[in-house]
């Protein structure tokens, strides 16, 4: 009987499991506008937000007239100049870096190195990073570019304990009935933290990120300073095709802090990761062209450019 009331809650389980993934491919988007911050195209295409992910931030933000820049010999320093408009992910790391961080609302690259190079300083950044991580999915799923499911991840969660205590209830009567459920409620808790799918629009806009970070990885833009800054250059440093920029903006954590983020299910995006995609009015109006520009370039090429190089793997 054991068995039998186990196996079927497994069945049950699989189908509000999927069934959400079903739901998840059938609905629109809120908005049809296609703009990218680093932070939202990192975390669509599977890459852990890193201190890389934050220089591409105030780049990006410098870029789009949100920041200004004050630059002289001895150092660059980044100040807010208009706050209008912006995701709540892009707003909380402004407070975070501008206040936090930097000092009254002017930020230097070097400053993330002097916050933590303390333990204490180190752990409060950690915090903060995983902090802006939320931030960025939450943005993510206003937009309906994903769906999450709180109800169905506590479901598999209790179904996969309630499979762990059936297998240790027969141990001795049927080890190998022990070790299926067992099986099972690994299967269903590791389903439980998984319970964010791409919708059908966070689809089709993570295939055109990845064409447009083929093309940036056959045409690399040159390094720029931020006097120079394109949109190319940006995403180039987001998606980890540009090497040297330290050089030009030194933000290192005094221990190189990597925030290691759970995997979300390959059909929402996802190995240890890092994604999203928002709408932002401020942002350069030249990206669209951008990735119609990268889809052009792989007809004219034959070039495939649906699976890049470089991105976790679930």
């Amino acid at each position: 009987m054991v068995e039998i009331a186990a196996a079927i809650l497994f069945i049950i389980a699989a189908a509000v499991y999927f069934s959400g993934k079903k739901r998840a491919s059938t609905r629109a988007p809120l908005h049809a506008d296609r703009i990218y911050s680093p932070a939202a195209a990192a975390r669509l295409l599977n890459y852990s937000l890193t201190s890389r992910h934050l220089t591409a931030m105030l780049l990006h933000l410098t870029l789009s007239g949100v920041l200004g820049v004050k630059k002289s010999a001895e150092k660059t320093v980044l100040y807010i100049r208009k706050e209008e408009s912006l995701t709540s992910h892009e707003k909380y790391f402004l407070d975070w870096m501008f206040y936090e961080v930097g000092t009254e609302g002017e930020f230097c690259f070097e400053d993330v190195w002097l916050f933590t190079e303390k333990s204490r300083g180190r752990a409060d950044f950690a915090e903060k990073m995983e902090n802006w991580k939320g931030f960025v999915e939450r943005d993510l799923e206003l937009k309906n570019v994903i769906m999450k499911s709180s109800g169905s991840a506590w479901f598999l969660s209790v179904s996969g304990i309630l499979l762990f205590v059936g297998g240790g209830a027969v141990i001795f009567n049927n080890p190998f009935s022990t070790i299926a459920m067992w099986t099972g409620g690994v299967l269903l808790v590791t389903a439980a933290s998984k319970c964010k799918w791409l919708t059908a629009f966070g689809e089709e806009e993570k295939r055109r990120l990845q064409s447009y970070r083929n093309y940036l990885s056959i045409y690399t833009p040159p390094q720029r300073s931020i006097e120079e800054l394109t949109t190319d250059y940006v995403f180039a440093l987001t998606f980890g095709l540009e090497e040297d920029f330290e050089k030009e903006y030194p933000l290192k954590e005094a221990s190189e802090i990597r925030i290691r983020q759970e995997n979300f299910p390959l059909y929402m995006a996802a190995p240890g990761t890092a994604y999203i995609l928002i709408e932002e009015e401020n942002f350069p109006g030249d990206a669209e062209a951008v990735f119609t520009r990268a889809l052009d370039l792989t007809l004219q090429e034959g070039q495939d450019f649906t699976n890049p190089d470089g991105t976790d793997s679930g």
